[in-house]
């Protein structure tokens, strides 16, 4: 799993820029970065474990030769994170250099036979792709002709890129991760994502499973990797953004992402247009059924959009985790189902299969994205873009918003009266303004308290207060490496209320509806016997615990998930701060799960 980066240029030495695109892919791994040129029949490599930036202040990754090469950052599958298992991979002759991004589920098997006749020295997949190329090549057969034949030995959802030492040449191959190939003045790019290519380009395109890609100094043809007949595919208008992300006077990504969310909400009601909306309300409104799916916070954020149909339209939904989506949401797609896919990068692999797959069987795909130009984007028959703008922080925040601001929106609009949705969002763009600076010192308080203990339990209840305690626990994981589990409250009181102790503290979130006091009552319960509490309610309500944070009161439900975010993210930020925890890229987690 990672990002890949490659570029032919007919202008410059391309070292220093495969070095760039991987420093903006950092967020698809941490744990090796390298780059591979190929310059007068020698392929040259530097690599080595760690982020791109340290690697690159060991090693210099800028001064190798050549105007073709290719360039990976690695998150760790399979092997550790060393610097054999760092990519770029070869052969044993040094014909070939690889980078991958995805996985071969059959590797094991596929080991176990090159290891009879190859030396392997590292545990990766990839690896493993480029001794099978070694012996297509040695059998007479073309590199197209090698990664055609590879392709139908193998099992998997990957891509590759390849250099051959004799050939100025990138082979990208597509067997269903996302892989982009960009058109520049002179020069011909190959990335995981369309955003880290850092120049304007001319066009891109997006490649198709099943396709093979032929880059040279003359342009890029493009063929179907089975059958290696020529294809052409329609170019696409370039959509990334030349920016450079900084972080001010923020010391991380994160917090930075935080103090954004205000900007995100006004975006969300300001920029989305109207007839997006309105097509998005007419196809859930016409649906026969709908599940809403996504991964990790784009999943809790899901739960969220789930209530706001039901409760402001009346129109039942079912949300199902995306990677579980082929074994639980399989009985309920039909022709007319709506899966309301919600991704911050479009590239989630466990998303574009649970999409993929309910469009075979006949269901319409409604994307919530961020990332214009994604997979989820282009695959989708409508999409709404969730304009949060870059999230370079591992740990997803302003995303989360603004992914449930669309949901509210769009449920509004279901209803038939999208002004009264944006009357609420501005009205909380300035709850979360004054709320910001206010609370921060007491979170800093309470996250020194919490500094010392590497569990946590946090529990609510209810459609609201239960997802926000679901991404409440996940954040803590993420952020601040603790290792938390989120209950509804009742059940809470069904087996895990017997670690509570001043050791494994309890994080309460009254979500500031009638469950409250029902909530008191276990807060009360655990503090009798003697553990750790912690309570996030409103301002105005007076509780008993160990800490206590205020959020600003809120007089509409509806607002709840939009308010308190800021806060329980906050919280994990400071208590990863205080823990000494490197926040923006968290150990063993990347921004884009490809495998």
């Amino acid at each position: 799993m990672g990002g890949i980066f490659g570029l032919v240029s007919n202008i410059r030495p391309v070292a220093p820029v495969i070095r760039i695109g991987l420093e903006r892919l950092i967020h698809r791994g941490i744990d090796g970065a390298g780059v591979a040129t190929v310059y007068n029949g020698v392929i040259h490599v530097k690599k080595d474990a760690g982020k791109v930036t340290d690697v690159h202040s060991r090693l210099n990754l800028d001064d190798l030769p050549g105007y073709v090469g290719i360039g990976h950052v690695r998150s760790a599958t399979h092997g550790r994170p060393v610097y054999e298992n760092t990519h770029p991979v070869q052969d044993c002759t040094g014909t070939v250099a690889l980078v991958m991004d995805g996985v071969v589920s059959d590797y094991d098997e596929i080991r176990k036979r090159l290891m009879k006749r190859h030396r392997l020295v590292s545990r990766t997949d990839a690896e493993a792709l480029a001794h099978m190329l070694e012996d297509e090549l040695s059998s007479g057969k073309s590199m197209a002709e090698a990664l055609s034949s590879v392709t139908r030995q193998v099992k998997g959802y990957y891509t590759v890129a390849v250099l051959h030492k004799d050939e100025e040449r990138i082979y990208a191959l597509s067997m269903g991760n996302p892989l982009v190939i960009g058109v520049g003045d002179g020069e011909y790019f190959v990335s995981s994502e369309e955003q880290a290519i850092p120049v304007k380009l001319n066009s891109v395109y997006f490649m198709e499973p099943n396709q093979l890609a032929v880059v040279s100094r003359d342009g890029v043809v493009f063929l179907n990797a089975s059958t290696l007949g020529r294809i052409e595919p329609t170019p696409q208008v370039a959509s990334q953004v030349v920016v450079e992300v900084v972080k001010g006077s923020f010391p991380h990504y994160m917090v930075k992402e935080i103090y954004e969310e205000p900007e995100v909400l006004a975006r969300a009601v300001n920029l989305l247009q109207r007839e997006y909306l309105n097509d998005a309300a007419m196809i859930v409104a016409k649906a026969r059924n709908i599940i809403f799916t996504g991964s990790g916070t784009s999943y809790y954020a899901s739960l969220i959009g789930k209530y706001y149909l039901e409760e402001l339209a009346g129109v039942r939904a079912d949300a199902v985790p995306a990677g579980e989506f082929p074994y639980i949401g399989a009985r309920y797609i039909e022709p007319g189902t709506l899966i309301i896919a919600v991704s911050q990068s479009g590239e989630s692999t466990d998303v574009i299969r649970a999409i993929r797959w309910a469009k075979r069987k006949g269901a319409i795909i409604l994307g919530i994205v961020n990332r214009l130009g994604s997979a989820l984007m282009r695959e989708s028959n409508v999409y709404l873009p969730m304009g949060a703008g870059p999230e370079l922080a591992v740990p997803a925040t302003k995303s989360f918003v603004a992914s449930v601001v669309m949901m509210l929106q769009l449920a509004y609009a279901v209803k038939g009266n999208v002004a009264e949705a944006r009357e609420l969002v501005n009205k909380t763009i300035g709850v979360l303004i004054s709320q910001l600076d206010k609370v921060r010192d007491d979170i800093r308080k309470v996250a020194k308290s919490l500094s010392s203990h590497g569990n946590a339990y946090v529990i609510s209840g209810g459609p609201v207060g239960l997802p926000i305690a679901m991404e409440t626990a996940l954040k803590l994981k993420e952020a601040a490496q603790v290792h938390s589990e989120a209950f509804s409250f009742r059940e809470f009181k069904h087996g895990p209320i017997t670690l509570v102790s001043r050791e494994f503290p309890t994080i309460a979130i009254m979500p500031g509806n009638d469950i409250d006091e029902e909530i008191v009552n276990v807060i009360s319960e655990v503090w009798s016997r003697g553990g750790y509490t912690v309570v996030i309610t409103q301002r105005g309500r007076e509780v008993t615990g160990d800490q206590v944070i205020y959020v600003e009161r809120v007089g509409n439900r509806l607002m709840v998930p939009l308010v308190y975010p800021s806060v329980i993210q906050l919280l994990a930020y400071e208590l990863g701060v205080a823990r000494g925890v490197d926040v923006d890229n968290p150990h063993n987690l990347s921004k884009v799960v490809t495998t």
